[in-house]
């Protein structure tokens, strides 16, 4: 095995990685954004004196076009060939997936719990 070989294996996994990222990312927002519409669309039928009013709906949408527009960011840093950059844009991979998890898990527990 050559010594090129080893770095580029590794290049083609994290880009392997960072695709995946992207598609689990993207589609995750889709259903953010699908959820902020649903809640304000049920808050819009609603009497505004009715209990329970449904809110949140903004803050969800605005978290979820941020995710994506990260996900931009990161693949324009990708795009360097600054070994620094393109390790800080790898490592932000890590940060917004264990961002995008928790905050569904938040978000499931709460729509479960009522």
């Amino acid at each position: 095995m050559s010594s090129t070989a080893r770095p580029e294996r590794r290049a083609r996994a994290l880009l392997l990685v960072a695709w995946l990222e992207t598609a689990v990312t993207a589609v995750a927002m889709m259903c953010w954004l699908l959820l902020a519409v649903a809640m304000y669309m049920e808050s819009y039928d609603l009497d505004h004196s009715a209990p329970e009013q449904p809110e949140g709906y903004d803050q969800i949408a605005v978290m979820a076009f941020a995710v994506l527009g990260s996900l931009a960011v990161s693949w324009l840093l990708r795009l360097r060939r600054n070994s620094i950059v393109r390790g800080a844009a790898n490592g932000l991979i890590l940060v917004r997936i264990v961002f995008v998890v928790a905050m569904s898990g938040v978000m499931l527990a709460d729509l479960l719990n009522g």
